[in-house]
């Protein structure tokens, strides 16, 4: 099920530990700890946080019952959904 995320001051965010465990790694295993970002909520650092924006997309591309439309193609990668995936030659 899709989060709804939070907002705070602006950042539509959600925290990485509401998610399920399974969701919680192969999200960082898809960014990096690149992705996971700090808020501060009254004073206190909220950790291992991930900008919504960045959350729908990886859950569109890993639970969209329709495939991704391609938005473009060169030199074997593909832009699905804001991403780039390495596609194998053919």
């Amino acid at each position: 099920m899709k989060l709804a995320g939070k907002v705070y001051k602006g950042i539509h965010y959600i925290e990485l530990r509401d998610l399920p465990q399974d969701h919680q790694r192969r999200i960082v295993e898809s960014y990096g700890n690149e992705c996971l970002i700090k808020i501060v909520v009254d004073h206190s650092i909220v950790r291992n946080c991930i900008q919504y924006k960045d959350y729908e997309t990886w859950y569109k591309v890993n639970f969209s019952s329709v495939e991704a439309p391609v938005v473009g193609s060169a030199n074997g990668i593909l832009a699905l959904e804001g991403q780039l995936k390495s596609v194998p030659n053919a």
